[in-house]
């Protein structure tokens, strides 16, 4: 305003070359390229060609600007982002998008060092967002952030974006009473974290995420002490606490101690942001509780955190009051820390600074001392300086009333000077004094070595004191080792060795720390290694040796113990247990032992009495009778005065005495001398049992009563587990002879296998004789007509009836099975009677063959059913009950109870179906005469020709009634059916083929093209006929009859229609060919069986047959019932080609 007040042109500074003055100059602006474009113009020299632009926006700035900054994570910091970067920002402003195209958004953001650019997404006109970059090359500055769109320039405006450090674990410090001693229990106490980055400064801002726990340490930790008390009624030692962020780089911690005692306190960083994880600097704290009573008077400065108004009824002790920050808890250590590090850095200086000769080793060593504490304790004072100063500042930030603040900051300061001249004296000394150090060092390497080689000698002579092994004071047995312990004296005398050992090893103990202090001291640490592992052996030796003999003792007095004890009161089990428990013991010897010669007779020895226990065991087998005994001592050449526990009553024989026979050397012999009397102990007892078991054995009976008599003859049998019994004695019999121990049994073992043996087969034998006997006597002693046809079997079987039936009651009277079974002679009496049984059998069955040739049907006959239809064949009426094995579908016979033949025979008139309910009359009645086979013959003829006579009926009426008149016509006097359910499927198929035959003969002769559709509509109507019929009230036979019509019609109906669908027009059509048809003609001259059954013809000589392709067979009129049928299927009309024409 002031140079237009003047009036006064300025010439504005220009980057670049500018234009020439001229007249006449064309100008324009484009908004595209944000510039003025100037070209052309005159001047004095003539008109110019050239062309200036001048970037307008670089001057005014682009067509957008930036207004403000968020972040949608960092709640309560908005657009702050740590220097790891990866914060989603929001960047808001105007003009950001114009037109259909978002072009892209470059973001800077620069400070005094340097730029970073990233890439942003453009949400709409007034919104970017973008992540923040990472800025740690930087550090925590606050960086100037510009805009830029596409190809156009940075915005001029600008929005700062302050970056701040992220915290890391290894410099971020703790402070406060909670970390301190004095605390006191059920009172909450506090400590704060001050995070700190990587440059150690503190963090400004919050966020951070620390994980505390506070744990109680028990004395099995090995902590402080710690009360009775239970905690909370818990059984958990970790105490809960809170972390409170206070929003600038502190967190504060709170925490109740439930119990006096110690508290592990432990801090661990998360890593948020980025920063490094890990446990805090000097974590994990240990702070100490101590009981309300005990605790010291609170500060004035100090807060009751019970209630808020402290009255007389408060839960809470007057002197128990929280520790605050301004305590005297946090003062007494700032004070003592600061005291601590001054003395230390004053001593320290001082002794640093002594002067050294090469040849004082006791002040090169003191100079040494110092050294090293300062290497020792530098990570303690490096925390306790970092936690102090972070601590005072803290209190000094927050204004907290703390007694001589700024004196105990200056002291710390000073103090911490103190502490970086005594680190820097640290070098300057061990420049000083290394001339010395490499000297001595020499010699000490060379005062090590003969130390070392000293050791190694006097380990060797360690070895052979006499504690290693046992004097040979004993006898040595076969294998040179000594069969007693030491007694007490070389016990005694061993104890005496090792405790003269034990103080020379204590002397050297002292030696090898001198020397290991030497080398610490001069960085020859693990020169004395070897030494120490000498010294560390042979003090384990002496350790393992001490125990050795310790268990030698034991052993001694337990094997001593034992041999005292009488044989009636040994207790194998419990000696046994005694034994491993002192093997065990002998065997938990420390290995450094097990070389030596002590431990080897040790464990020898216990080994051969837990060998022998077995043995004693065995020996005091029940089963150990005087001569085992006998045999034991022989095997063991055991003397005169060894008296066995069974001879002479010497019950009180000492376990000594038997060990005294080395059983251990002679323990084949001793396992087999028990075993075979283990071995004959049980066949004296299965031979008992067997005794025992036989002579209460007895026959079970069946009685078969004689036809014609009162007599009962016992059929004798085993029961089932006597059977089984006697099978399982014979094979323990049969183990007994394979034992190679028998001989004292052998006898008695050889008179019960042939006992158990005759019982066997005399009962096989036997049984089958009964069977046979009981099967053929009611056939041979009362059937007339066995008599008359085998005289001679008849005779012969009398006899053979006698000796069966005394041999029954004679077995019968005896009972016992054993005693029976035995007889002398039974075997072979039973034998011959088997083989006459034999031959009746046969006989009988040549018989029996004969009559079946004469019926057949008989084949199919049980042997058994057709001796009774033979025997009682004069009596039909006993034989009705047989009828259904002989006829198909045939039940039984219905007899004239007003007629009989001239020959006095029943007359059957009806016979009764054996599938479905149906009786249908024999026509004419037959008369039962003559023999069994040939009625029965007759019977069968008659039901064909009954059957025939009633098909020959039902063709006519067929043609005479309707349908569903037909299949349910009824005489008008019985109300039986006309036709049987047999009859009638005939009828029906017959007629169904014939009407087939006849639509496609009409077909293929009279030009009636749709002939076998029209008859395809008949079959449906007569399938709907007979589906009202089931809708009525029916007989149960009358439905069945129904429904296997449905079921053929439904089959006619499926075979029609297809032929209709394949248009079928011709009878010898293969596909009407090969369905079973059933016809009523005369034969064709290629049928089948031209000649059969020619009483069964009609007037002209027809006949019922089945065709089928080329095969013509008769039908064969078998009575088949009144059952119901399965569906026909095309698989069935397969089976029907393939059977017929095989």
């Amino acid at each position: 305003e002031s140079q237009l007040h003047k009036l006064r042109w300025i010439h504005p500074s220009a980057i670049g070359d500018r234009p020439s003055p001229r007249a006449s100059t064309q100008m324009f602006y484009s908004s595209r390229m944000e510039s003025l474009v100037l070209f052309g113009g005159w001047s004095g020299g003539g008109w110019y060609d050239d062309v200036y632009t001048c970037s307008i926006g670089d001057v005014v700035g682009p067509p957008y600007n930036v207004f403000d900054l968020a972040s949608p994570t960092l709640v309560g910091l908005p657009g702050a982002a740590p220097v790891t970067g990866g914060t989603d920002m929001i960047l808001t402003g105007k003009g950001f998008k114009t037109g259909s195209a978002s072009p892209s958004a470059t973001i800077r953001l620069a400070c005094a060092r340097g730029f970073v650019e990233v890439s942003g997404d453009v949400v709409h006109d007034a919104e970017v967002h973008f992540r923040a970059p990472s800025f740690e090359k930087y550090g925590p500055v606050k960086a100037q952030l510009r805009l830029r769109m596409g190809p156009k320039s940075f915005t001029n405006g600008t929005v700062e974006l302050p970056f701040f450090s992220v915290t890391d674990c290894a410099k971020s410090v703790a402070f406060g009473p909670g970390l301190l001693e004095g605390n006191t229990t059920n009172v909450s106490t506090t400590f704060v974290i001050q995070a700190k980055d990587k440059a150690s400064r503190n963090r400004t801002c919050g966020m951070d995420e620390f994980v505390v726990g506070v744990e109680r340490i028990t004395t099995g930790d090995g902590g402080g002490d710690d009360s009775n008390e239970e905690v909370d009624g818990s059984d958990s030692s970790t105490i809960p606490c809170s972390v409170l962020d206070d929003g600038d780089g502190t967190y504060t911690v709170e925490y109740t101690p439930t119990a006096a005692g110690s508290y592990r306190i432990s801090i661990d960083f998360t890593g948020t942001f980025g920063g490094r994880s890990g446990p805090l600097r000097g974590s994990p704290f240990v702070a100490t509780a101590l009981a309300s009573a005990a605790a010291p008077t609170a500060d004035a400065d100090a807060t009751c955190t019970a209630c808020t108004a402290c009255t007389a009824s408060c839960p809470v002790p007057s002197n128990a009051m929280a520790p605050s920050l301004a305590g005297t808890a946090l003062q007494t250590q700032v004070a003592s820390f600061i005291k601590t590090l001054r003395s230390f850095t004053l001593s320290t200086a001082k002794g640093l600074g002594k002067t050294v000769n090469s040849n004082d080793l006791k002040a090169l060593l003191s100079v040494k001392e110092h050294l090293r504490g300062v290497a020792d304790r530098t990570e303690e004072f490096e925390i306790g300086i970092e936690s102090n100063k972070a601590a005072l500042a803290y209190l000094k930030r927050k204004s907290i009333q703390f007694p001589s603040l700024d004196k105990s900051i200056k002291s710390l300061e000073a103090a911490a000077t103190s502490w970086d001249g005594t680190k820097a004296a640290v070098p300057v000394a061990e420049e000083r004094i290394s001339s010395a150090n490499a000297e001595w060092k020499d010699k000490i390497k060379f005062k090590v070595k003969a130390y070392e080689k000293e050791l190694e000698g006097k380990l060797k002579d360690f070895r052979q004191l006499p504690f290693w092994s046992y004097p040979s004071n004993g006898s040595a047995n076969n294998d040179g080792c000594q069969t007693s312990l030491p007694q007490l004296s070389d016990s005694v005398s061993a104890i005496h060795h090792l405790k003269s050992a034990d103080d020379a090893l204590t002397s050297e103990r002292r030696s090898l720390d001198e020397n290991q202090y030497l080398c610490d001291m001069f960085g020859l640490g693990n020169m004395v290694d070897k030494a120490r592992g000498i010294v560390e052996e042979m003090k384990l030796d002496l350790s393992g040796m001490s125990r050795l003999w310790d268990v030698s003792d034991a052993l001694n007095a337990f094997i001593k113990s034992s041999e005292q004890l009488p044989w009636t009161e040994i207790n194998a089990e419990a000696l046994e247990d005694g034994g491993k428990a002192q093997l065990k013991a002998v065997k938990g010897l420390d290995k450094c032992t097990r070389w030596s010669d002590a431990f080897k007779t040790l464990d020898r020895k216990c080994k051969n009495f837990l060998s022998a226990t077995p043995l004693v065991a065995l020996l005091g087998a029940k089963a150990m009778r005087p001569r085992h005994w006998e045999l034991l001592k022989k095997a063991t050449s055991a003397p005169p005065v060894f008296v066995p526990p069974c001879a002479d009553g010497n019950t009180d024989m000492l376990l000594g005495s038997l060990l005294s026979l080395d059983l251990v050397r002679y323990a084949n012999d001793v396992e087999e001398i028990c075993d075979r009397a283990s071995k004959e102990e049980k066949m004296e007892i299965s031979l008992g049992h067997i005794e025992s078991r036989w002579s209460s054995i007895v026959f079970t009976m069946n009685a078969y009563r004689k036809q014609g008599s009162d007599e009962d003859i016992p059929l004798l049998g085993i029961g089932e587990e006597d059977y089984e019994a006697l099978e399982n004695d014979q094979l323990a019999v049969q183990s007994m002879l394979a034992s190679r121990f028998v001989g004292q049994f052998q006898q008695q073992v050889n008179s019960w296998q042939t006992a158990l043996f005759n019982v066997n087969e005399v009962f096989l034998l036997l049984s089958d004789i009964q069977r046979t006997w009981s099967y053929l006597e009611p056939l041979f002693i009362h059937s007339d007509e066995v008599k008359r046809e085998l005289p001679e079997d008849a005779t012969r079987f009398a006899a053979i009836d006698l000796d069966v039936r005394a041999t029954l009651l004679r077995a019968w009277d005896d009972r016992n099975v054993k005693d029976a079974f035995n007889r002398e002679g039974l075997y072979q009496n039973l034998e011959r009677i088997q083989e006459q049984l034999d031959m009746c059998k046969k006989s009988l069955a040549d018989f029996l063959d004969g009559r079946r040739r004469q019926f057949p049907r008989f084949y199919f006959v049980s042997e058994a059913d057709l001796l009774d239809i033979l025997s009682n064949g004069n009596k039909p009426e006993t034989i009705l009950s047989h009828v259904p094995k002989v006829y198909l579908s045939t039940k039984t016979l219905a007899l004239d109870p007003d007629r009989q033949s001239e020959t006095g025979r029943p007359i059957a008139t009806d016979f009764v179906a054996g599938v479905g309910s149906e009786v249908v009359r024999f026509e004419p009645p037959v008369p039962l005469d003559g023999k069994v086979e040939l009625y029965l013959q007759t019977i069968l003829d008659a039901q064909k020709v009954s059957i025939f006579e009633t098909v020959k009926r039902s063709l006519v009426r067929y043609k005479e009634q309707s349908r569903p008149e037909w299949v349910l016509s009824k005489e008008a006097d019985t109300g039986r059916p006309h036709d049987p359910a047999q009859t009638t499927l005939l009828v029906l198929a017959i007629n169904y083929v014939a009407e087939v035959e006849q639509a496609l003969a009409d077909m293929e002769h009279q030009g009636s093209a749709d002939a076998l559709s029209q008859y395809s509509k008949t079959q449906v109507q007569q399938l709907n006929d007979l589906i009202k019929l089931t809708q009525s009230d029916l007989t149960k036979g009358d439905r069945t009859r129904v429904m296997v019509c449905i079921t053929m019609d439904a089959h006619g109906r499926d075979v029609v229609e297809n032929m209709v669908r394949q248009k079928v027009d011709r009878v010898d059509s293969f596909m009407w060919q090969s369905q079973l048809k059933h016809k009523f003609r005369v034969p064709p001259p290629h049928a089948n069986y031209q000649g059969r059954d020619t009483h069964l013809r009609g007037s002209g000589g027809e006949r019922a047959e089945i065709a089928i392709c080329d095969a013509v067979l008769p039908y064969d009129y078998e009575y088949l019932g009144n059952g119901p049928r399965l569906v026909i299927t095309p698989l069935t009309d397969r089976i029907y080609v393939t059977a017929t024409q095989a």
